[in-house]
This record gives structure tokens, C-alpha cells and sequence, in this order.
């Protein structure tokens, strides 16, 4: 027999009103079936309203996401600068004690032995690292391995993908002004030195910082190989020039500025706008 969907008593499906209740069969009937639709159509706007929330909730990610990288690169791109400014404050100091620029040291006959950026650790709040290193043997002598194996924040670039190895270096001098036993003074440099590039952001090949041979020709041009100048970050390089200026260099930039800036004495003419 069929209930009340008021009060569940059984009733006769001759019965228009519950013996009991009193309520009408046919009207509860039709508020049950009314209920039904309403909760149907309630469940179809959660429903759209649910899958509005998730697209907009998406589209927020997908724009959200490349800003984030931008603002991330952003970031590394000022703190690769400052590093390079640090380094050229550190030179210009190791300078204004020697009269001249620290260089990459080789014997004679040629074997490589300390480097100039190993120079600079003393003006780089590094002393205790520079204090435990013995300059009367190589860099890559056994009584040195403990302190040229030290990470240098100044020396590596937030940018670089790959984790940095034990004294790796991010960075690398021009082969023309730092490189071997040159020690060269800012009068030597008779292009100007803001004509004049001392070093720059590498991205690939990264050597040791005491590792004498960590100089490279920028007019060999920017890239991502171990024998050029190059950057971690879209469209070009940041550079140091020997008057402590860090510039950015563009990666489409005209070989003969490369060239130009490479030399302390090449009398090139060189835009000021590059």
C-alpha cells in the first residue's frame, strides 16, 4: 500500500485525504514532484556557476604564471648587476693598493697558478678564504682544494639554470685587460675606461674562480659556449667596463662594438649609445 508522504501512514490508493493527517494525497504529491525540480534546477546552476569559477580561476593562473617568471627574472637579472658591480668596486680598490688591475698568473713555462678574481676575495668580505690560500703553489695544488672549492656569492649568478659546483664561477674576465700576466693600470688603458671591458656574465663552460684560465675575448661575440661572454637571461649580456660602469649589452649587438670594447688600446671609435 501506498504511504503519506506527510506523516508515512499507510493509506489506500482509493483515499483523496490521509485517514490520519488529513493531508491530500494529490497535493503532496505534487509539492513532492515540485521539490524535485527545484532541487534539479538548483543543482544545475551550482553547477554553472561551479565551472565559471574554475575557468576564471585558470585564466587567473595562465596569466599569472609568465608575470611571476618575469618577476623572477627580473630579480636575478638586478642581483647578476650588483654582483658585477661588486666585482668592479673590488678591482678598483685592489687598484687604488697596487696601481694596477689583478691578472691571471702563469709561470714561465707556462702552468697556470693563481687567478684574478682569487685577488679580489680580500675585497669581497672573502679574507678568511684568501688567508688559507698558498700562493707560493698553484691554485689546484692539494693544500689549496679546500679553499678554491668555497662558493663566492659575487662569483655566481642567480640566473644559471644548472646548480653551481664547488667554486664555480659565473663569471669571467676580458682576456685583453685581466688576462695572462697583464697587470694592467687604468694608464694603460688608452682607449678609455669607459671604452673598455673587464669582464662579464658567462653561461656555459663555468670554471673555477681561482682557475687562472677564466678569461675569454668578447670579440669572439655573445652565446652559450664555453669560450664566449654570454647570459643566462632573454636578449643580452651585462657587461663590466673598467670605469666601474655595468652596461647592458643587446645580443643582436654589432661585432666591431664586441671588438671595439675588447681592446685597451685599439683606438676604435666606439658609440657611447651601444
Amino acid at each position: 500500500m501506498p504511504r503519506c508522504p506527510a506523516c508515512d501512514e499507510r493509506v489506500s490508493s482509493a483515499d483523496r485525504r490521509c485517514p490520519s493527517c488529513g493531508e491530500s494525497l494529490r497535493e503532496g504529491s505534487k509539492k513532492s514532484g515540485g521539490g524535485g525540480n527545484t532541487k534539479m534546477v538548483l543543482f544545475i546552476v551550482l553547477g554553472v556557476v561551479g565551472v565559471g569559477f574554475l575557468s576564471v580561476c585558470l585564466c587567473g593562473v595562465a596569466f599569472f604564471v609568465p608575470a611571476l617568471q618575469q618577476a623572477r627574472e627580473a630579480a636575478q637579472r638586478s642581483q647578476s648587476k650588483n654582483n658585477l658591480k661588486m666585482l668592479g668596486l673590488a678591482l678598483h680598490n685592489y687598484h687604488d693598493t697596487y696601481g694596477k688591475f689583478p691578472a691571471a698568473s702563469f709561470t714561465e713555462d707556462g702552468r697556470a697558478y693563481h687567478n684574478w678574481q682569487t685577488a679580489l676575495l680580500p675585497y669581497l668580505d672573502q679574507a678568511p678564504a684568501y688567508n688559507q690560500i698558498n700562493f707560493n703553489v698553484p691554485w689546484d695544488a692539494h693544500e689549496n682544494a679546500m679553499a678554491t672549492g668555497l662558493p663566492v656569492a659575487a662569483f655566481l649568478n642567480p640566473g644559471v639554470k644548472s646548480p653551481p659546483m664547488m667554486g664555480d664561477s659565473h663569471y669571467s674576465g676580458n682576456s685583453k685587460t685581466l688576462g695572462k700576466n697583464l697587470w694592467m693600470g687604468l694608464v694603460d688603458i688608452r682607449d678609455g675606461s669607459s671604452n673598455t671591458m673587464l669582464g662579464g656574465e658567462i653561461n656555459a663552460g663555468f670554471p673555477k674562480w681561482a682557475n687562472p684560465i677564466n678569461t675569454r675575448d668578447p670579440a669572439l661575440g655573445l652565446g652559450n659556449n664555453p669560450d664566449t661572454f654570454g647570459s643566462p637571461f632573454h636578449n643580452g649580456s651585462h657587461i663590466l667596463m673598467a670605469d666601474g660602469a655595468v652596461r647592458f649589452v643587446r645580443a643582436d649587438v654589432n661585432p666591431t662594438i664586441l671588438q671595439g670594447i675588447s681592446t685597451p688600446n685599439g683606438s676604435e671609435i666606439i658609440d657611447p649609445e651601444f
